[in-house]
C-alpha cells in the first residue's frame, strides 16, 4: 500500500482514530489514577559454596573436616539454582515470613502461601503481596523482588524472607553433623564413667593389699597391653556407628582416629552420591524421566551406591581384620601377665583398665571438639550482595500506563480503521469511479453542512459556498466539452439509489448553465418522490403529466426561476404507470418542442435501480449524468445501475461525485490549492478547529443529513 493512499484513509477515519485514542488514553489514565498503589523492593543474593569453610578448617589444622566438607556441597549450574529456588518459595518459609510479620489480606486473615509465591499481575485492581525470583546473567545470584500494598513494609517482605532462608539454609546445614557429634558425645560419657569406676576399683585394691609401685618392665607391658585395648574399643565404636548411621540414616561426619582415617574412600563415594542425587532432583524440574540427561544421572546414582557397598564391606572386612591381629597381640601381653603374680596381675588389669578408659575419654573428647568446630564453621552459603534499602512504586505508574494506552490505542484505531476501510464497499474517490466503472469523473461535489444553503443562487459569500459554485461550474464546463463532437441537449440525472442528492445537483447544474448564457428547463420527472418543488418551493398542480396529456401547454405549465434563463417544469399529478407516460410517444414530441424553446432540458428521474421508467426516458435523452453518493452506495450496487444502463444503450456522459468531504479527492486539492492568500495563512488553532468541524461533518451520512441533501 503506497503511503498516499495509508494517509488518505487515516484522513478519511480520523475521526474514527482520535475517538478510539482519547477514549482509551482517558480511560487508562482515569483507571490508574483511581487504582491504589502497589510497592516493590528488591535484594541480590548470592549463593556460595563451601570452599571458604574448607579453607579456615585446614588453616587450624582441621583436614579430614575439610574434605569431609567438599565431598559434601553443593551442586553447580542452573540445576543448584532451581533447587534454591524452590526452598526460597517452599511451605515452611513463607510461612515463617507471613508469621513473623503478621501479613494479612483485606479481610484480616493471613494470606495464602500460593499468593505470596508469585509475581501479582500488573493490572489488577486490587494490590496484593508477591514475591519473585529471578537469576542474574547465568550466575549463582539471585534477584529476591518483593511486592506488597504497604511501602515500607515491602522492605521488611524481604529482608525477612532473606532471614529466614539463611536460618534454615544453616539449620540444615547444621544438622549434617548434629548426628555424629551426638553419638560421639554419647560415648565419651560411657567412657568417662567407666575410667571413674576402674580408678576406684584400682584405688580400693591399692588400699586393701597395700601394693605401690610395678617395675619398670611391668609399666611398660601395661602400656603397651592399655593402647592394644584402646585401639580395639575404637574399631568396635567405629563399626557400631557405621551400623549407627546405616539405621538411622544419618550422613556427614564420622568419628575419626588411628583407623577411621581409612573411611575416606566411602566419605567421599557418600558425597558424590548426594552431589548426583541433588543433581537428578534439579533435572526432574525440567525433563521428565525419560530424557536421556536423567536416564544418565539414574545409572550413575546406581553406580556410585554399588561402589559404595562394596566399600563399606571391605572397609568392614578390613576392620575386622585389624581387630583380629590387635586380639592376638593382647592375648600374647595376657600370657606374658599370667606369669606374674596373681596379685600383680590383677593391680595391673586394674591399671590397665583405668589406662584404657582414660586414654579413650581423651580421644572421644577431642573428636567431640573437632565435630563442634565443624559445626560452627558451617556457615550459610547465602551471602548478600545487595540489601533492600529502597522501594518503589509497581503499579500504577500514571504516564507509562496513559503512554502505552495511547501508543496501543493508536495501532490498534489505525489497525480498526485499515479493517474498516476494508470492509466498507462504498465509492471514496474519483479514481474508484474511473477504475471500477470506467466512467469520467465531472464533476466532485463537496459536502454541506446544515448552515450552508445547497443552491448556488445564495447571496452569502462563505467559504463553502464559493467553493460548491466552483465545483458547479467545473461540471458545467465538463458537460460542454463531452458536447463538443455530439451535441448534448437533454440531460437526464440519475443516481443508482435514493437519497443521494441528485435533485440538488440537477437544479445547481440548471442554474450554473443558465448563468453562463443558456436557456435551461428543468423537468421533474421523477414521479416516486418529487423533490424540486421542495427545493424550489414552487407549486406543484400542474406540470409534466398534465402537458404530456394535452391539459395545458408547457408555457402555461412551466414557473420561472430566481435565476434568469432558468425555469422548472414540475411533476403534476402522479399518473397510475409512470413507465407508460414516459416511453411513449408523446414524451418524444415533448422534448421535441421543448428543444425548440430551451437550449438545455435537464430530467430528474428516479434512481435506475428502483423504476424501470428511468431507462426509457434516458434512451430518448442525448446523455446520462450519473450520481454517486461518497461514501454511501455500495460498489455492487453501483455497478448493476451502470450495467443497466450501459445495457439500456445510452450514453453515459460521465459521472458526479458527491459529498466529498474535505481533504479527500480533487475537492481536497482545490481547497488547499486554490484557496485564497489568507486561508494559507490562518493560526494553528484555527486549523484543529477545523479538523473538528470536518471530522463532524464525515459523520453526517445521509439519513442525518436534512431533507434537501437526501432529495432523490
Amino acid at each position: 500500500m503506497e503511503f498516499t493512499v495509508l494517509w488518505t484513509i487515516l484522513k478519511r477515519r480520523k475521526w474514527l482514530i482520535l475517538q478510539c485514542v482519547v477514549v482509551v488514553t482517558v480511560l487508562s489514565y482515569i483507571f490508574s489514577v483511581v487504582r491504589e498503589p502497589m510497592y516493590t523492593s528488591s535484594a541480590t543474593i548470592l549463593l556460595e559454596d563451601v570452599t571458604t569453610q574448607s579453607t579456615l578448617l585446614r588453616a587450624i589444622g582441621l583436614e579430614d573436616i575439610s574434605n569431609l566438607l567438599s565431598t559434601t556441597g553443593m551442586g553447580t549450574g542452573r540445576e543448584t539454582v532451581l533447587v534454591e529456588t524452590m526452598k526460597i518459595r517452599s511451605k515452611g518459609v513463607l510461612e515463617e515470613v507471613i508469621r513473623r510479620l503478621n501479613l494479612r489480606d483485606e479481610h484480616g486473615n493471613p494470606i495464602p502461601i500460593g499468593r505470596l509465591r508469585t509475581q501479582p499481575a500488573l493490572l489488577r485492581w486490587k494490590p496484593q503481596y508477591g514475591l519473585k525470583i529471578q537469576q542474574v546473567s547465568h550466575t549463582n545470584a539471585l534477584t529476591l523482588t518483593g511486592y506488597s500494598p504497604d511501602r515500607e513494609e515491602v522492605k521488611k517482605v524481604v529482608e525477612t524472607l532473606i532471614d529466614v532462608y539463611k536460618e534454615q539454609d544453616i539449620a540444615a546445614r547444621h544438622a549434617e553433623t548434629k548426628a555424629a557429634a551426638e553419638f560421639v558425645f554419647g560415648q565419651s560419657i560411657n567412657a568417662m564413667n567407666s575410667w571413674t569406676e576402674s580408678r576406684n576399683q584400682l584405688e580400693a585394691f591399692q588400699k586393701e593389699v597395700g601394693f605401690v609401685d610395678l617395675t619398670q618392665e611391668m609399666q611398660i607391658l601395661i602400656q603397651h597391653i592399655s593402647q592394644l585395648r584402646a585401639e580395639h574399643q575404637m574399631l568396635e565404636l567405629s563399626n557400631q556407628e557405621i551400623v549407627f548411621n546405616d539405621t538411622t540414616g544419618a550422613s556427614g561426619p564420622t568419628v575419626t582416629g588411628v583407623t577411621f582415617s581409612q573411611m575416606q574412600a566411602i566419605l567421599g563415594l557418600r558425597g558424590r552420591l548426594s552431589d548426583l542425587e541433588t543433581e537428578l532432583q534439579g533435572k526432574l524440574t525440567q525433563w521428565t524421566e525419560n530424557h536421556p540427561q536423567v536416564k544418565l544421572l539414574k545409572q550413575q546414582v546406581k553406580d556410585i551406591r554399588e561402589q559404595l557397598a562394596n566399600e563399606e564391606a571391605y572397609y568392614s572386612e578390613s576392620s575386622q581384620a585389624r581387630i583380629d591381629g590387635l586380639m592376638k597381640q593382647l592375648e600374647e601381653y595376657q600370657e606374658e601377665l599370667t606369669k606374674l603374680p596373681a596379685m600383680l596381675n590383677r593391680y595391673s588389669e586394674l591399671t590397665l583398665a583405668a589406662s584404657m578408659y582414660e586414654n579413650l575419654y581423651e580421644m572421644l573428647t577431642e573428636m567431640k571438639y573437632r565435630l563442634d568446630i565443624s559445626t560452627a564453621m558451617q556457615l550459610s552459603k547465602v551471602s548478600i550482595i545487595e540489601p533492600p534499602w529502597k522501594s518503589s512504586l509497581y503499579s500504577p505508574k500514571v504516564w507509562r500506563n496513559t503512554g502505552l494506552a495511547l501508543g496501543l490505542s493508536l495501532i490498534l484505531a489505525i489497525g480498526l480503521a485499515l479493517l474498516m476501510e476494508y470492509m466498507d464497499d462504498s465509492i471514496k474517490d474519483e479514481d474508484e469511479v474511473k477504475n471500477l466503472f470506467n466512467l469520467p469523473v465531472l464533476g466532485a461535489i463537496p459536502l454541506m453542512s446544515k448552515r450552508e444553503p445547497i443552491l448556488v443562487t445564495s447571496e452569502r459569500t462563505t467559504k463553502p459556498l464559493l467553493n460548491l459554485r466552483e465545483t458547479m461550474n467545473t461540471l458545467a464546463y465538463n458537460i460542454k466539452l463531452e458536447a463538443l463532437d455530439k451535441p448534448i441537449r437533454q440531460i437526464l440525472v440519475t443516481s443508482s439509489i435514493p437519497t443521494e442528492g441528485k435533485s440538488s445537483i440537477a437544479v445547481n447544474l440548471g442554474f450554473t448553465m443558465a448563468r453562463n448564457g443558456k436557456k435551461v428547463l428543468l423537468v421533474d420527472a421523477d414521479y416516486p418522490k418529487a423533490s424540486l418543488r421542495k427545493i424550489l418551493n414552487v407549486q406543484n398542480h400542474q406540470g409534466l403529466t398534465e402537458v404530456l396529456t394535452g391539459e395545458i401547454s408547457l408555457e402555461q405549465a412551466v414557473h420561472d426561476l430566481e435565476v434568469e434563463g432558468c425555469h422548472v417544469l414540475t411533476s403534476g399529478q402522479k399518473p397510475a404507470n409512470p413507465l407508460t407516460l414516459l416511453d411513449s410517444q408523446r414524451m418524444e414530441d415533448f422534448i421535441k418542442s421543448a428543444n425548440a424553446t430551451y437550449d438545455m432540458l435537464i430530467f430528474d428521474t428516479p434512481p435506475v435501480l428502483h423504476h424501470n421508467a428511468t431507462l426509457a426516458l434516458a434512451s430518448k435523452t442525448d446523455g446520462v449524468l450519473f450520481i454517486i453518493s461518497a461514501n454511501q452506495g455500495s460498489r455492487k450496487v453501483i455497478a448493476k445501475a451502470v450495467e443497466m444502463l450501459r445495457a439500456a444503450k445510452v450514453r453515459l456522459v460521465g459521472a458526479a461525485l458527491n459529498r466529498i468531504r474535505a481533504g479527500e479527492g480533487y475537492y481536497y486539492y482545490y481547497y488547499y490549492y486554490y484557496g485564497d492568500e489568507e486561508s494559507s495563512k490562518r493560526s494553528l488553532w484555527r486549523k484543529i478547529r477545523r479538523f473538528f468541524r470536518s471530522s463532524k461533518h464525515r459523520r453526517r451520512r445521509s439519513k442525518n443529513s436534512r431533507p434537501d441533501h437526501d432529495a432523490s
